[in-house]
């Protein structure tokens, strides 16, 4: 027995087991990465059966278990009540499809586990720098990808459908990449996080994550990839990133010169490949800017400009009915159908036939309210300002390289807050996963028990 005891104690303190949480989430945050490539994903008619995500979430919650150490803060109780919440939803409206219930649950607490998880794994500033590294690394090889299907398929003119030669048409018959991903959104929103990493970095001219060479010319790469995935949400979150950076930082010397620097080879990369494709890119770009600006003022002109008012517009049209509790998860699909006629006469919407996408959710802060109210969206907007209080309050506490770490999780946690005001769905498990990461570097050691 004792002999027992004192094996367990020597492999806890061996380095191999203190390296075990880093390779373990670094390992989760490949399958998080990969969760939507074709090749990796097992489905049966129409139904996702095995994600690399999935499979790799075993270790990591086997670890957590055998740990038996999970910090139970604010927002892991606010993510708990939010959970709660949209389940009501679904207990105080009539359930249609329990199937689509449980579907969307399951995914749900998916997400808050993971947030709790990941938020619980107390990595020191050399453990929390490794798994940064590891991320920006995976994020600009993915981006290396996109760039170079960008090359084939618009200037070679060479693409092949249900491959990674796929193009996605835009506006100006640009084709745009998505890398390894199932659509250039997904892709464009995942650079963003790598961006977001490196601002920090590049702003306080410091060498923290990697040598200020290597920085700077993989923030050009991850640039270049954003900016070819022809992504308008992504376009924008990059914009109010780069301000939040700025209200940080703008007392450090040096950070305009610095970002002219990393901006300018981006530039004219992409004027460059803009000329050699007849100026698609650049028109698309200028496409993409305008929708945007479409979707502001109601006045949508382009197809998937077109669809995302529309369904911002069912979404709330949804949840006057039930303001409190929300329609519950699983049953938007039906109520969407039913609004879509309604929706249909308004003004410029009239051109478009919506039937096959009615039940299309875009923007997930809008989708939280059509799904669990108004309770659900305070909870859900308490669990996102409690952990972007607890990151500022870690930015002004510390000092050195853990302060710039903590400014990198704020940067990473502004991307992907903003981001779900276009992305598809509020429980994609990549941004509770990343937000649970940085925010648990940045909880104090007296907090975390």
């Amino acid at each position: 027995m004792s002999f027992g005891i004192r094996g367990v104690t020597a492999l806890r303190q061996s380095q191999s087991f203190r390296n075990l949480p880093v390779a373990l989430t670094c390992l989760y945050l490949l399958g998080l990465l990969l969760n939507n490539f074709p090749p990796l994903v097992i489905s049966a008619g129409g139904t996702t059966i095995l994600r690399p995500d999935w499979l790799l979430t075993v270790p990591l919650v086997g670890y957590a278990l055998y740990r038996r150490q999970v910090a139970v803060t604010f927002p892991v109780v606010a993510a708990s009540v939010f959970l709660l919440l949209a389940t009501i939803g679904s207990i105080v409206n009539p359930l249609v499809s329990p199937l689509n219930f449980f579907t969307l649950f399951a995914q749900l607490l998916y997400g808050v586990v993971l947030f709790t998880l990941l938020s619980s794994m107390n990595f020191s500033t050399d453990e929390m720098r490794a798994v940064l590294r590891f991320w920006v690394l995976l994020v600009a090889g993915v981006a290396v990808l996109g760039i170079m299907q960008a090359l084939i398929i618009n200037v070679l003119q060479i693409q092949i459908e249900t491959t990674l030669l796929r193009g996605y048409r835009a506006g100006a018959g640009y084709l745009r990449p998505a890398s390894v991903f199932k659509e250039p959104s997904f892709f464009g929103d995942t650079l963003l996080t790598g961006i977001a990493v490196l601002l920090p970095c590049l702003a306080t001219d410091s060498e923290i994550l990697f040598k200020k060479g290597a920085q700077e010319s993989l923030a050009v790469i991850l640039l270049m990839g954003l900016i070819i995935s022809g992504s308008m949400g992504s376009y924008v979150t990059l914009v109010c990133g780069a301000v939040g950076v700025w209200i940080l930082v703008a007392h450090l010397r040096g950070f305009i010169s610095r970002l002219v620097v990393v901006s300018l080879p981006v530039g004219g990369t992409i004027l460059t490949i803009g000329e050699v494709a007849g100026r698609e890119l650049i028109t698309t770009i200028a496409l993409r800017m305008g929708h945007f600006a479409d979707l502001v003022t109601g006045n949508p002109r382009g197809g998937s400009i077109a669809v995302r008012y529309m369904s911002y517009l069912i979404q709330l049209r949804t949840w006057s009915d039930v303001p409190l509790f929300g329609l519950g998860l699983g049953q938007y699909s039906q109520r969407a159908t039913v609004y879509l006629s309604e929706i249909r006469t308004l003004p410029n919407l009239t051109v478009y036939d919506f039937t096959s996408l009615a039940a299309r959710q875009n923007g997930a802060w809008v989708s939280v309210l059509a799904h669990t109210g108004a309770f659900g969206l305070a909870s859900f907007l308490m669990l996102w300002v409690c952990t972007l209080r607890t990151q500022l309050t870690g930015v002004y506490r510390e000092t050195g390289v853990r302060q710039t770490l903590i400014m990198s999780g704020i940067c990473l946690s502004i991307a992907l807050l903003v981001g779900w005001l276009f992305s598809f769905s509020f429980i994609h498990p990549s941004r509770w996963a990343l937000i649970g990461l940085v925010y648990g570097y940045a909880v104090p050691p007296y907090l975390d028990s």
